[in-house]
């Protein structure tokens, strides 16, 4: 009996102990200015975006990057496709835009884009500030930074467009990049017009919670996972400890593919 129970001591210790130095191995990591949402393609924490802007994002970014993991494209090494947008209040040098992408891994093949919009907080709304626009390494060979500042002046500072309306704005140089994207890197075409028609139908309507924001009460904090760990462990309930880490996490085209840049960004 003295012996099981010494068995279990050295056992509750030994885990203690890992635990404590993979906690204390991950607060000492540099972490990211904006820390990506489950969604991953969209990052709005700020809220100064519409739900049906935030929905198309997500959902056209998803699908870009699907279509993106094809055969052919895949042994070319241009399989991946990310576009990612943010927003922020603050500063564009507030943060490296270069070393949140980096952070975020955008795009398999360093085939990702990064949009970042700066807000400043008004009283009753958000007032526009800069577009920041980051370009994956591989990316920037189908995409060089004199076009897409072409692209932003085209479509996001659109005169036709009301100056308030930055969903609008946005969404018009999504899908211009989306259009470039198709027919520079895979030789496909883009109705960007279909686009733009579906989107302006339902521009107003409500789509439903993001994925981040149906779970945001459930995250817990640091100490109650190491709780959760230590007893799922100690009663050799481990599957359940691993479903209960896997249950925040989305797979596959929902997280950064390793893609880096090598700080080809610029802002209008």
């Amino acid at each position: 009996m003295k012996r099981a129970f010494s068995k279990s001591r050295a056992l509750f210790s030994g885990i203690f102990v890992l635990i404590l130095t993979l906690l204390i191995a991950c607060s000492s990591a540099p972490s990211p200015a904006i820390k990506a949402t489950e969604e991953f393609y969209i990052n709005d924490r700020p809220k100064s975006l519409l739900n049906s802007t935030r929905w198309t994002i997500l959902t056209y970014s998803e699908e870009l990057y699907d279509y993106s993991r094809a055969e052919p494209f895949v042994n070319d090494d241009i399989s991946g496709t990310q576009i990612v947008v943010a927003t922020y209040i603050g500063n564009v040098g507030d943060f490296s835009s270069t070393d949140l992408f980096n952070s975020w891994g955008i795009g398999d093949n360093d085939m990702g884009i990064l949009m970042i919009l700066f807000f400043e907080k008004g009283e009753e709304d958000f007032g526009f500030k800069n577009i920041v626009f980051e370009i994956g390494a591989r990316m920037a060979g189908y995409l060089s930074a004199h076009t897409a500042s072409n692209l932003v002046a085209e479509h996001f500072y659109d005169p036709e467009v009301l100056d308030f309306d930055y969903d609008q704005k946005l969404i018009n140089l999504y899908f211009a990049v989306q259009e470039h994207i198709y027919f520079n890197v895979y030789n496909d075409t883009f109705d960007i017009q279909e686009y733009l028609e579906e989107y302006e139908e339902n521009k107003y309507e409500y789509f439903g919670l993001l994925p981040s924001e149906q779970i945001n009460d459930l995250i817990f904090p640091v100490w109650v996972w190491v709780i959760i760990v230590i007893v799922s462990l100690l009663f050799g309930v481990t599957p359940g400890g691993i479903f209960l880490f896997g249950f925040f996490r989305r797979g596959g085209r929902n997280k950064g593919g390793g893609g880096r840049s090598g700080g080809y960004w610029f802002h209008k």
